[in-house]
């Protein structure tokens, strides 16, 4: 089956090829959620052109997911060791890989904010369709693997969120459409953190592999 989405699977990805399988559906399936939260201009061919690799990241990188462009080329990456243990956990990496390719907010706090919300907004929708319950169960145990950093980000912007809907998409947009100044961006979360700002955000490890040879696309 043609799931729409360009997924590849590393040779060392994955033991249990039916998980990558139920990625690539539940991404299709949530689609038209993701879309709630992005920019008029993005359709779903848009968010379909990041190339999604799925491989086992080096030891000495702290993340589990990154976003890389290389040219005119979007990839979101996902550590496949992740995927082994919490398939929940990596579909909410995932999701915030791929609201990095429409996020458009110039302050790199405000930026991870934004796709935590979104990413954690998608997940939580989407579990509810099996009970409140079982969708308080899911959210609760993706923060557990996500970093305390991580977690401040995105109650900044569930704050944010609560106070004004929709704010945090219409702040996208005016800063997609450079109408706001990237100190006002700053400034807006900053004062949601109610916390320090974290200023060094996790870096890639140097040892980022070749993404398109050595990898097996999901059918």
């Amino acid at each position: 089956m043609d799931y729409g989405w360009n997924i590849k699977v590393s040779s060392r990805g994955i033991d249990d090829i039916g998980r990558t399988r139920q990625l690539a559906a539940d991404l299709e399936a949530l689609k038209g959620l993701i879309l709630d939260f992005a920019p008029l201009s993005v359709d779903s061919r848009y968010l379909k052109r990041n190339r999604i690799r799925i491989f086992p990241f080096s030891k000495s990188e702290e993340g589990n997911e990154y976003y890389i462009v290389k040219g005119r080329k979007r990839y979101v990456c996902l550590n496949a060791n992740v995927l082994k243990r919490q398939y929940w956990a990596a579909l909410q990496f995932l999701l915030h890989g791929i609201t990095h390719s429409f996020c458009h907010l110039r302050d790199e706090i405000g930026e991870e904010a934004f796709c935590e919300w979104v990413s954690y907004s998608v997940i939580k929708e989407f579990a509810e369709e099996r009970g409140e319950k079982f969708a308080r169960m899911v959210l609760k145990s993706i923060m557990r693997l996500s970093s305390p950093a991580y977690r401040s980000f995105y109650r900044a912007a569930k704050r944010l969120d609560e106070r004004n809907p929709d704010y945090l998409v219409c702040l996208n947009n005016r800063a997609k459409n450079r109408k706001i100044r990237k100190s006002i961006e700053k400034q807006i979360i900053s004062r949601a953190l109610k916390t320090k700002r974290h200023r060094n955000l996790t870096e890639l490890d140097k040892s980022i592999p070749e993404l398109e040879k050595g990898f097996k696309k999901i059918k």
